[in-house]
Order: structure tokens, then sequence, then C-alpha cells
């Protein structure tokens, strides 16, 4: 089994992706067809304050009117972030579809800490592959990514990463988006 999974950015009040979330769906969409895998995976929250659509929703609904039919799509939205991401699509992949291959699909200015990220937490439980689309960005994105990447690092540095329970636990204890520091508690 293949799956493709898409890690969402941004959309509008109506539920429409802005650009950068159109370039990684289309990544997505051709890679599915590419590589003849059996689903994709959204993932993303209700983050708008303007809306009640969670962007993995957003994501699904512009991946079908792709020609990729319902069935083929999994959209979770329990993810804020890439952390997140990683989290949440290895749980659902391990309990449910233990897939062979797993294209990731994300921007260019971002892969690189898409792919420590997921590396971590996945570990060696899959056949991990990076695709990327082009995204023009200033430089501050590079400072921005490397904080991130920071915050990770220490947030999870001591982390037995191959126990999931241990993982949402230190996510929903530590990170700011899910400890009801900056969002909601989970």
């Amino acid at each position: 089994m293949k799956i493709v999974v898409v890690l969402s950015h941004e959309m509008k009040q109506g539920g429409k992706l802005e650009n950068e979330s159109k370039a990684r769906a289309d990544l997505a969409i051709k890679t599915f067809f590419d590589n003849n895998c059996d689903f994709i995976l959204t993932l993303g929250w209700d983050y708008r304050q303007d809306s009640n659509i969670p962007i993995a929703h957003a994501f699904s609904s512009y991946i079908k009117d792709k020609r990729v039919s319902a069935e083929k799509i999994i959209s979770d939205i329990n993810s804020r972030d890439t952390v997140g991401d990683a989290i949440f699509s290895k749980i659902i992949l391990m309990r449910e579809y233990n897939p062979k291959k797993i294209y990731v699909v994300s921007s260019d200015y971002h892969i690189q800490r898409v792919e420590i990220i997921f590396r971590s937490i996945y570990q060696d439980q899959f056949d991990l592959e990076f695709l990327s689309c082009h995204i023009d960005k200033d430089k501050n994105h590079e400072t921005k990514e490397l904080k991130s990447l920071n915050a990770f690092k220490k947030t999870f540095e001591d982390i037995d990463f191959s126990n999931n329970e241990i993982l949402l636990k230190r996510l929903s204890s530590q990170h700011p988006f899910y400890n009801g520091d900056i969002f909601p508690k989970i």
C-alpha cells in the first residue's frame, strides 16, 4: 500500500485554499496518480476563527474536485502544525493502513524541517519519500524554520519516538499549540 500525506498550509474563510496550499495539493494529486497510490491523507484543524471548516476538509474538497474519489481520501482534523501532522498521521497509518511507502508533500522552504520531524517521529517504521513544490519566500522563512526546528528538538529531545502514547502526552503537555498556551488544550 502507498499513501500520500499532504501537509496543510492556509485557506481563506470559505474553505478555499490559498495558492501555496493549492500547490501542495496539486503535487499530492500528481504523486497519487503517478505512483498508483492507494490514498491521500489530508491533515489540519479548524484553525480560522471566522470559519468552521477544518483545513483537512478544505484540502479534501479541493482534491475531490481534481478527480480523486472520496473513498481514496483520508482526513484527520487533529493536527495544528508539522509536529502534529507527523504524530497524528503516524498513529492513523500504523493503526489502520500499514503502508509500504509514504510520500510526504510540503513546500520547498519547509521540506528540510518536515523530513527531520517525520523521520524522528516515524523512526524506520515506513519507507518515506519527501516531495516539495516551489514557493517563493523571503529570507525570514529560513529563520522561522530554524527556530521551529530547534523548538521541536528541545521539546522532544529525550523521548521514545516509538511510543505513540508518550508522543501524545508530550505533545499535549509541552507543545504550546496543544497544551493550552496558545490554542485550547487537547
